[in-house]
């Protein structure tokens, strides 16, 4: 069971990763309503990030290659922590 823990923790870590991604589709609604605009044009918003992933990933992943990796996906799973901690105390 020990052995499995740390399989276990990585699957957790990328479902949470993942569905956080994602869940921006289903607040589309309240995202255009509370903006005041139209859901099309929230949505853009998903382009911008989808965009944003697209040009400086490769990058990203070139410069992070020579960190150590576990030490690297700790710092990002904290970063990422912190940052939708804030997201979710915002007014």
């Amino acid at each position: 069971v020990f052995m499995l823990f740390p399989i276990l923790l990585l699957s957790a870590a990328g479902f949470t990763v993942l569905t956080t991604e994602f869940v921006i589709v289903g607040l589309l609604p309240s995202i255009a309503r509370d903006l005041n605009v139209s859901v099309s044009q929230a949505g853009l918003l998903v382009t911008l990030f989808a965009f944003t992933v697209a040009a400086f990933g490769p990058f990203l992943t070139a410069y992070c290659a020579r960190f150590p990796r576990k030490r690297l996906f700790i710092s990002i799973l904290i970063m990422f922590a912190a940052a939708n901690t804030v997201a979710a105390l915002a007014p």
